[in-house]
């Protein structure tokens, strides 16, 4: 027992020792604080729960990202309805897309019950979707009553004899910093009554054009780095021929209706907003199986996927140990100047909180240098929580092993 107990006695006094052990327990700290809600320990430290996917796609969608000329996947066109808003113009435009035999066609409008359009304009539509039907996805709407209650709207042809086979989808916009499902689950009503919702159109329109799908081995994110959609947006009906619709999956919507943006919470190029028909696209390229991407297109066509979590919180050790270590030795350092060079020791003082947040930004540019690579993402945010829960966690270390 003494020679145990002697050895004990040189371990709990190790310094390296004593690191690892408040390391160990700066992420405990962490990963406990967090158990109470990311968004409620982000905002007592400062720290916003979606920082790593937010700056990453600042830095990944500066204006200049839009000069590169990447390429996207060659089954997308998107049909631009800006300057073709009512039903007849819808109508040709469906009726001339079909002709050219795409793969699927994803409208993204909703055809309300609208009494001041006249029956002979929706009888033109309702015969041109009668022909499209076997290859169209269209939107339904979830709009409350008075009392609270959530239901489905469905366009006012939903009714029609001989319109069975149109697909009716979920408008719901995605999160940009939630994984993707894609078995929509539900919503709920004033009262905490669960309503069912249909699948989102993206996954309605990838089900029904039979694409092969990226195979993820886990949730994932959609991929919201810039891209260059203007190669596959038809502006001008003149320009909707067999060569960019046929076997294609074809997007109609209005890229600039205004109830239909989205604002971004990060940077988009030059806009800040993003349109629905565009989550769409968004949303198909992250889902849709990519042959041979290049780096480059890796990084901005495929889906995220976050470490699994034993691997972030190993990191968070790792990451933990370092700056502990750092503080200490910097410490030490800065107390040895102050007794021969205190004009330097003043120096190195004033520079101390530049110098580790040099060193955090670093250390989050090699992160993100892993995810351009590989699609991956740590979970930064316990590491962030960690750090900021060294001094707390030397102090105890210091205290359990009785540290004089």
């Amino acid at each position: 027992m003494d020679l145990f107990s002697k050895e004990w006695n040189l371990i709990r006094n190790s310094y390296y020792f004593h690191c690892v052990i408040a390391a160990a327990l700066a992420v405990t700290l962490s990963f406990i604080l967090l158990l109470l809600g990311r968004s409620v320990v982000g905002n007592f430290i400062g720290i916003n729960e979606n920082f790593y996917l937010k700056y990453y796609y600042d830095l990944m969608n500066a204006e200049d990202a839009e000069k590169k000329e990447l390429n996207i996947p060659d089954s997308i066109t998107i049909i631009n309805l800006q300057n073709y808003r009512n039903r007849q113009d819808i109508a040709k435009i469906l009726n001339k897309v079909y002709d050219f035999n795409p793969k699927i066609i994803g409208l993204d409008v909703f055809f309300k019950n609208n009494p001041d359009i006249n029956n002979e304009t929706n009888q033109e539509l309702i015969t041109v979707l009668k022909k499209v039907q076997n290859k169209l996805v269209i939107p339904c709407s979830y709009i409350s009553n008075q009392d609270g209650a959530i239901y489905t709207d469905f366009p006012f042809f939903k009714s029609v004899t001989g319109l069975d086979s149109i697909t009716y989808a979920s408008p719901i916009a995605h999160d940009f910093f939630s994984y993707y499902k894609f078995d929509d689950s539900s919503i709920y009503n004033d009262d905490n009554a669960q309503v069912s919702l249909m699948p989102r159109m993206s996954i309605e329109i990838a089900r029904r054009s039979q694409i092969a799908l990226q195979y993820y081995d886990r949730d994932f994110y959609i991929n919201y780095t810039k891209k260059d959609l203007s190669q596959i947006i038809v502006d001008d009906t003149l320009d909707i021929r067999s060569s960019n619709i046929e076997d294609q999956i074809i997007l109609i919507g209005d890229l600039s209706e205004i109830k239909d943006m989205t604002v971004l919470p990060f940077r988009f190029g030059k806009k800040k907003e993003i349109s629905g028909i565009e989550d769409i696209a968004y949303s198909l390229i992250s889902i849709k199986k990519s042959q041979n991407p290049t780096i480059e297109q890796r990084a901005r066509n495929v889906g995220f996927q976050d470490w699994p979590l034993y691997a972030s919180m190993v990191l968070s050790l790792v990451l933990c140990l370092f700056f502990i270590i750092l503080k200490q030795k910097y410490n030490s350092f800065k107390d040895n100047l102050s007794k021969n060079y205190k004009t330097i020791a003043i120096v190195a003082i004033v520079l101390k909180p530049i110098v580790f947040v040099v060193v955090e930004l670093l250390i989050i540019f090699i992160c993100y240098t892993i995810t351009y690579f590989t699609n991956k993402i740590p979970d930064l945010f316990i590491s962030m929580v960690a750090i900021a829960m060294i001094s707390i966690s030397v102090e105890l270390t210091n205290l359990l092993l009785n540290k004089k």
